[in-house]
């Protein structure tokens, strides 16, 4: 916008957030809040250069990890120059939401049931163990009887929003249950060859090895 049209802009990216807070030039927790900063700071005749030099400071001076402070021309001004890799402070990352959720390990002549996910929502459509929605409210689809509660083992796995606790519970098919059309049976030697995502080979890897032992 600066260089196209002339356009006296601020556009905030990592170099001018990290060299605003550092300096103390325009301190804010976010990118929006460095750029009003700049916008009602920077004097008339340096507003259309002023987004480029900074770019350019932050990028070749005022570096992330190891800032040249020795030949920093503003180095006197500077509100960070006695801890500068300590700006900008980052904010505290908020704890990931606990989940809980129950697997079935369901074999039969030594292959394992799989069932494929739905389309829509976490790893849809991918082949999986039976298993609830992990909310703690919603069973699974498949008539599950014959839970063995001495035999069951968990993992923890984490996700970007959230992290899970899964208990890989051995059981049967209810008498009668019908199975749905895309369910498989895998053979154990094979499971690591089904494409299960990560958190259901986790949860086979630990069946596995806990039949070992």
């Amino acid at each position: 916008m600066n260089t196209a049209f002339g356009a006296e802009t601020f556009a905030v990216d990592t170099h001018i957030f990290r060299v605003g807070n550092r300096t103390g030039l325009a301190k804010g927790k976010t990118p929006l809040a460095v750029e009003k900063v700049l916008d009602k700071k920077t004097p008339k005749p340096f507003r259309l250069g002023a987004h480029h030099w900074l770019i350019l400071h932050g990028r070749y001076v005022c570096k992330a990890r190891k800032p040249e402070c020795w030949r920093c021309p503003v180095a006197d001004l500077c509100a960070g120059r006695t801890d500068a890799l300590h700006y900008p402070v980052k904010a505290a990352k908020k704890p990931r939401p606990e989940r809980s959720g129950t697997a079935w390990w369901i074999e039969d002549n030594g292959r394992v049931l799989l069932l494929r996910r739905p389309e829509t929502g976490m790893l849809g459509g991918m082949l999986a163990l039976p298993s609830d929605a992990w909310d703690g409210k919603t069973d699974c689809d498949l008539a599950i009887s014959g839970a063995s509660p001495g035999h069951r083992r968990s993992i923890r796995h984490v996700f970007t929003h959230f992290a899970l606790t899964l208990e890989i519970t051995i059981a049967q098919m209810a008498e009668g249950c019908t199975l749905p059309p895309d369910a498989q049976w895998w053979p154990r030697e094979k499971l690591n060859e089904a494409g299960l995502p990560s958190l259901f080979a986790k949860a086979c890897a630990a069946m596995l090895k806990e039949e070992t032992q």
